[in-house]
């Protein structure tokens, strides 16, 4: 065999080795999860330490074993009330709107410890009315479930803070089926055509994101947990509203025809019941800003 030939031979060696560990890396489960039974919740500690914790959300809220915090502060949201451009990107796992705007969407108070700007809001949703949430309020789950993901703004980003103790806070928002829309949500719903599949995605202007989150933020409920998804860091803040916000049956059903499967998938498969099961307290405490108790002296 000539020199030309068997370079030629062990460069086409060297390739087709490279390929194959390539194809080999490329079906490796470990960096892969879903909420399907192969690689759902009950599978991601075995990929994800994280996802192991003592800390871990989302929760189911009992209203009557939450403590009443008087320290705690309002919180007080402060998003432009200019028009906002997001992007819409949807990546198989969430509907999720990032941020684009480079005016600061802030967030403090509630016992924060710091400045908390919104990096973006993703939603949950159940195949039917009766599940979709994460978080349960009393054991009561709702079709739809809203997070926006807030980082510290001592912070660049919040792909930076979110493995830091004081590095997310994340806004929950449940809603409640009505027979009406939601005016706030059509420029969201609008769009969902145009990035339905797995890794779709188009820029969408003129939301108004603080229109979707209820106008009464007052009262809450806080606890200190974790992202709801891997790699699950135990560094989130998490105020859940007492308020619900509103979805008409139509847009519900407008968020339940989107896909968690590529356009060229021969079996489609539809992005519902996107929701990890509420994980144990640990002992942890639920407080909230609310209901108070009086106490009444008889004479």
């Amino acid at each position: 065999m000539s020199l030309v030939c068997r370079f030629l031979f062990f460069f086409c060696l060297i390739v087709f080795i490279l390929g194959a560990l390539e194809r080999v890396e490329a079906a490796d489960p470990m960096g892969d999860w879903s909420y399907d039974e192969a690689t759902g919740p009950s599978t991601w500690p075995n990929h994800f330490p994280h996802c192991g914790g003592k800390m871990q959300s989302p929760i189911n809220i009992n209203t009557e074993e939450a403590k009443y915090d008087g320290s705690l502060t309002d919180l007080d949201i402060k998003y432009p009330n200019t028009t906002d451009v997001l992007l819409v990107n949807h990546h198989g796992h969430a509907i999720e709107a990032d941020i684009l705007s480079s005016e600061p969407f802030v967030a403090t108070g509630a016992d924060l410890s710091s400045r908390y700007r919104l990096a973006q809001f993703h939603f949950h949703v159940g195949s039917s009315d009766i599940q979709g949430s994460e978080h349960h309020i009393h054991g009561v789950k709702y079709p739809l479930e809203m997070h926006l993901v807030h980082y510290n703004d001592k912070y660049p980003n919040a792909s930076s803070a979110q493995g830091l103790l004081d590095g997310l806070a994340v806004i929950s928002v449940l809603f409640e089926s009505s027979s009406t829309d939601n005016p706030a949500l059509n420029e969201i719903i609008d769009n969902l055509q145009n990035a339905s599949y797995k890794d779709e995605e188009i820029t969408v202007q003129n939301v108004p994101v603080g229109k979707i989150i209820p106008t009464d933020t007052e009262k809450f409920y806080r606890y200190n947990g974790s992202l709801t998804t891997p790699p699950c860091f135990e560094t989130v803040k998490w105020i859940v509203l007492k308020k619900t916000a509103s979805i008409s049956e139509k847009q519900l059903r407008q968020f339940r025809s989107v896909f968690s499967t590529s356009r060229q998938a021969t079996k489609p498969n539809s992005l519902v019941d996107n929701f990890r099961p509420t994980q144990s307290l640990n002992g942890r405490i639920i407080r909230k800003n609310f209901g108070k108790l009086l106490k009444y002296i008889i004479y």
